[in-house]
């Protein structure tokens, strides 16, 4: 885990790390509006997705299934899309600031953290999400997943997945699709780790009891290979909003 909180003004700071990452300061789900790094995920049919996507110069989409699971694999950086393309292996990938280190200087940003014992993070910029398309529609988000090595010294990595509910985004109609957008900064920028030391199944592999044990931040040290996971019935366009600002979750 991250101990080392840096001693700068996070105000001060975050305002200094627009022009780098890519995003300015907004207030309200509702009022995201023209603040932010927006990344939208295109849906397609896979199977007549073939040749027909390139990479280059794509912005901010992400091409993904029009129906079914996929996932995007997520590494430390600035806002950047990878991998574009979902709709053949589906999985792409999606750089994003450390929500403890916006600069990426290895150290905590002063006001953020997680607490172990309230199982909370307080976090340096929101996630907001809204599905467009025909009415009806909806995509499943979560659960977020990393890999990590904590139930012995075998080197062999063991998957944990938060143990927050999957949230279902639902299309809406009225004017401009009628949909809102809603904070799911939780889901995608923690994980609530069940440790995996409640006992053992028949093979003497380690199990959980399914409960939160704690909350940790994407890209914490102890974790690596971090993903999202999709599940699309039908939206055509998810779209992604990040936005600057404190945000205690948990």
């Amino acid at each position: 885990m991250k101990k080392t909180t840096k001693a700068a003004s996070l105000s001060i700071m975050m305002f200094a790390m627009v022009g780098m990452i890519g995003f300015i300061p907004s207030a309200s789900a509702e009022g995201v509006g023209k603040g932010g790094y927006q990344l939208n995920l295109l849906a397609k049919h896979w199977e007549k997705a073939d040749g027909a996507i390139n990479c280059d110069n794509n912005g901010h989409k992400i091409f993904v299934p029009l129906q079914g699971k996929f996932k995007i694999n997520l590494s430390e950086g600035d806002f950047a899309v990878g991998d574009c393309n979902a709709t053949d292996d589906r999985v792409a990938s999606f750089y994003l600031p450390d929500p403890l280190d916006l600069d990426n200087d290895g150290v905590v940003d002063e006001g953020l953290g997680c607490n172990v014992e309230e199982k909370t993070c307080t976090i340096g910029y929101h996630v907001y999400i809204r599905a467009l398309g025909a009415q009806g529609k909806s995509i499943t988000v979560g659960p977020t997943c990393a890999e990590a090595d904590l139930v012995g010294d075998d080197g062999i990595n063991e998957s944990y997945c938060s143990t927050d509910d999957p949230i279902e985004v639902k299309t809406a109609s009225g004017k401009g699709g009628g949909a809102k957008f809603q904070d799911i900064s939780k889901e995608l920028l923690t994980i609530c780790v069940d440790y995996l030391d409640d006992g053992f199944d028949l093979e003497g592999n380690p199990i959980g009891d399914g409960n939160c044990d704690e909350r940790i931040a994407l890209f914490d040290d102890d974790f690596e290979n971090f993903m999202w996971n999709f599940d699309n019935d039908g939206v055509r366009n998810t779209q992604l909003r990040f936005v600057i600002g404190t945000n205690t979750v948990g």
